[in-house]
């Protein structure tokens, strides 16, 4: 158990921020989801051998944060009497300031992100950076004089590089 805690220490600021985005930016949300993959990974990571402890939390807390959202989906609809209330305002959408710990945690990924981008080389991380704009694999091809097809293999290297590099 104690080389499960090791594990989940290491990917677990990955795994909130991954469940934040997964969680449409609800902190309660998102939270309760990393709980649940924490206590569902903890119960198995013995009963099975782990070939990449990464990749395997990662898809652990994308299925307890689709649990989360069909639970949020099958919630009681709000009452008639409510529906006929105006919208919040738009202040009500702001969303909270992050808190020291999460501030300096997506700053430390962002390095990290940063970091392992600055070490593609520039066939790689051009494509991916272009893909990652919104750019259609078309666009980035005749932006970059390839075809369709190496845009999508020099994307795929440069995303199993970047796991590589980032431990994902």
């Amino acid at each position: 158990m104690d080389r499960f805690w090791a594990i989940w220490m290491v990917h677990q600021n990955s795994l909130r921020h991954r469940s934040l985005r997964l969680s449409g930016g609800n902190r309660a949300d998102a939270e309760d989801a990393l709980s649940a993959a924490m206590v569902r990974a903890a119960q198995a990571f013995d009963r099975q051998p782990v070939q990449n402890p990464g990749a395997w939390l990662v898809r652990i807390l994308h299925n307890a944060c689709m649990d989360q959202h069909r639970q949020n989906a099958n919630r009681i609809p709000i009452a008639a009497e409510d529906a006929d209330l105006p919208p919040p305002s738009a202040a009500a959408w702001v969303k909270a300031a992050p808190s020291p710990e999460e501030a300096l945690s997506q700053q430390e990924s962002d390095a990290a992100w940063g970091r392992a981008m600055n070490a593609l080389p520039a066939t790689l991380v051009e494509p991916l950076r272009l893909h990652l704009d919104d750019w259609s694999d078309e666009r980035i091809a005749a932006h970059l004089n390839i075809s369709r097809e190496l845009v999508r293999k020099r994307r795929q290297l440069a995303k199993n590089r970047l796991r590589l590099l980032l431990d994902l």
